[in-house]
């Protein structure tokens, strides 16, 4: 399938095995025709969803990691309060801060978002690793890796977002198997 890809959209995550690099080869095999459900059940980054957003009608979007289900949720519903955090986070960063937030506890949608970009951004190489009990074991990088246009590209992707639904995996599954 041949698609001129109009969004130039970002994801607002780097991801370890993202679909970035073979976003074009496996666009050529999305279905011919009206488009009216996509369905990703890896989501990652989410550079396949980003680029092929336009083309469908509703998204339902899904991933084993329940923190990154929340950060779309969270960009999707809150992306003010998310940049708000991040701005506040960047203006304190220090070797210190940085394991202050990652030590941090939260149940707040908006700072576990914060937090994960943030963690994200700044860790080593961007690598997301948790331990077998759930706790980050991102490391420290000493490398700004928050671009001054993170928030633009949140409130971008909030606006991609609008129409999509994030699911856990067993009604991500039922949902795509019933239709």
């Amino acid at each position: 399938m041949s698609v001129a890809v109009a969004n130039k959209s970002k994801p607002f995550l780097h991801w370890i095995g993202s679909k970035r690099r073979i976003v074009n080869k496996l666009i050529e095999h999305l279905p011919q025709g009206p488009h009216y459900n996509y369905y990703e059940p890896f989501l990652g980054g989410g550079a396949l969803f980003f680029q092929v957003r336009h083309l469908f009608k509703q998204c339902f979007l899904s991933d084993i990691n329940l923190d990154l289900i929340t950060s779309y949720n969270a960009v999707k519903n809150n992306p003010n309060e998310v940049n708000r955090l991040l701005s506040l986070y960047h203006k304190h960063h220090s070797k210190d801060y940085y394991y202050k937030v990652k030590n941090k506890y939260s149940n707040n949608p908006n700072e576990i978002t914060a937090k994960f970009i943030y963690l994200n951004k700044y860790s080593f190489r961007g690598i997301y690793r948790v331990y077998k009990n759930g706790q980050s074991a991102q490391t420290f990088s000493g490398e700004c890796y928050i671009k001054l246009h993170i928030a633009s590209r949140i409130n971008q992707c909030s606006n991609l977002l609008t129409w999509c639904i994030n699911l856990c995996y067993r009604f991500f599954i039922y949902r795509a198997s019933t239709k």
